[in-house]
């Protein structure tokens, strides 16, 4: 594994989980005041980013979760954090390290399917994206990733086949050049990449986003 510290303890048998649902780990934080959209948090205070951010979650856990050819699951750091969401979905640890190292090992806890990793904070995400990277996997991609508009990523999608042993080292986080080291990183597998999406860190993400859901967009 990499990353420090010791691999988390897995609630659940893995093999438990059926394989007729395509397996979804959701990436968050738990919603705690002064820990969760920070830079939007200096625009519009503390207590309404955290309220923002527990809407954003709580809409996708509701969006995914209302499928049932997806198997959402839910990994939020830290591993031991208890929160009241709208639905309980099974819990995965994160564990310590950087957060290349915690998607990593979430990762290797299914090396035989197909494992998607998305974003918190992704207010247009719906389960036809998730569709998307499915189909784009098993037409022979063994990657799959989603661009986000800032120059991040709101999807890893990877298949059972052949995957790089640690596809996120030295990737930096929060930065516009993160896509790009990326898919440097992965530039020797075949690579897919799905439509952008808008995730809201910047007040001016939250001002297009509205401005866009104004005019018909956004999910449901």
């Amino acid at each position: 594994m990499s990353g420090a510290g010791r691999s988390p303890s897995f609630p659940f048998p893995p093999a438990s989980l059926s394989r007729r649902r395509e397996l979804v780990i959701i990436i968050a934080r738990a919603p705690r005041r002064g820990t969760v959209k920070t830079r939007l948090a200096r625009v519009l205070g503390e207590g309404a980013a955290l309220r923002l951010y527990r809407a954003l979650l709580s809409g996708l856990i509701r969006r995914l979760a209302r499928d049932p050819r997806l198997l959402p699951l839910l990994a939020l750091t830290p591993d031991h954090a208890r929160d009241r969401l709208p639905l309980a979905l099974p819990r995965l640890a994160q564990g310590q390290g950087d957060l290349g190292a915690r998607m990593t090992r979430l990762i290797r806890r299914f090396p035989r399917r197909q494992v998607h990793l998305v974003g918190a904070d992704i207010p247009d995400l719906a389960p036809p994206h998730i569709h998307a990277a499915r189909k784009a996997l098993r037409a022979g991609a063994e990657i799959v990733i989603g661009p986000a508009l800032d120059g991040g990523f709101w999807l890893a999608g990877f298949g059972p086949r052949r995957r790089p042993p640690r596809p996120f080292a030295g990737v930096p986080w929060s930065h516009p050049e993160t896509l790009s080291r990326l898919l440097a990183r992965l530039a020797p597998y075949r690579v897919a990449l799905l439509a952008p999406l808008r995730d809201l860190d910047e007040p001016e993400d939250l001002i297009a986003w509205r401005d866009a859901r104004g005019r018909g967009g956004g999910a449901a």
